[in-house]
């Protein structure tokens, strides 16, 4: 249940007009602006929560008998006024029950009904951004996977004026997945769209396919899709850069693009006619 001080306030604070105010030498003295003389008073605030009793406050006032100027009196006045109200405030925190944590702003123990109290910090929602970072950093972009002819495993080599396939091992990949928290998800999907392959001579060849896989059956043919001749011999680093397109979808809808890169050597050699009589 609420608990509401309005009243509390008027009883404590009705001494502050222009009525005659109790000191505590036991007189009484006007205190609308002329005359209050020595002493110290705070009205009593009615305890709660079942102990009964008041309490009060002392406040020091000039002592000696000498009047009040007016703006000692409006200090002094001010000063009731706020002992006055904390008094009240700590009666009504003693009274709080449950567990209940007594809130100023509001004078209740506990916010009004459907209102958190105030100063009670208010978790943030989920963020969809962040959400969406969560998701990507879940996946793992693989390398491109080299698959090329000449082979680049020890020993294998090739020959200058060959055809030189060039390929994805298994095709161009796709992963994906979701993040999700407080009743919002992201997805995210990536694919690898295409290839840049650097021979290693000072040239390079764009791929918009994962390329064809060669076949021994196939010959010196060439490739039809992504396909190179060396003209020296050497060994040549192939690098391949795959290029990601990444989708979100869900609460957070964007695109971006990721690199993934990978090396192998190529041998190139040469062929050497012989002449025979």
């Amino acid at each position: 249940m609420l608990t509401r001080i309005a009243a509390l306030g008027a009883m404590a604070l009705v001494a502050l007009g222009a009525a005659p105010t109790a000191l505590a030498g036991g007189g009484t003295g006007d205190c609308s602006g002329q005359t209050c003389t020595a002493g110290a008073y705070v009205p009593p605030v009615s305890g709660g929560g079942g102990g009964g009793g008041s309490t009060s406050t002392p406040i020091n006032w000039p002592t000696g008998g000498a009047a009040l100027t007016p703006e000692q009196l409006a200090a002094i006045q001010q000063q009731i006024r706020a002992t006055a109200l904390s008094n009240i405030k700590d009666a009504q925190a003693a009274a709080c029950s449950g567990g209940a944590t007594y809130v100023p702003q509001y004078g209740t123990c506990g916010g009004y009904p459907g209102q958190p109290s105030p100063g009670a910090p208010v978790p943030p929602g989920p963020d969809p951004a962040t959400l969406a970072q969560q998701a990507i950093n879940s996946i793992t972009l693989d390398l491109p996977a080299i698959g090329s002819a000449p082979c680049t495993t020890e020993g294998c080599m090739g020959a200058v004026g060959v055809p030189v396939w060039l390929w994805i091992n298994g095709g161009f990949p796709t992963r994906s997945a979701t993040a999700a928290a407080g009743g919002l998800s992201v997805t995210v999907t990536a694919t690898m769209t295409s290839v840049d392959w650097n021979l290693g001579d000072g040239n390079a060849i764009h791929c918009a396919t994962p390329g064809t896989a060669y076949d021994r059956s196939i010959g010196w043919a060439s490739s039809p899709d992504c396909g190179y001749q060396y003209t020296q011999p050497g060994t040549y680093p192939i690098t391949a850069t795959g290029h990601w397109t990444v989708r979100f979808t869900g609460d957070y809808v964007g695109r971006t693009t990721l690199d993934t890169q990978n090396t192998v050597q190529a041998r190139i050699g040469e062929y050497q006619a012989i002449v025979t009589s």
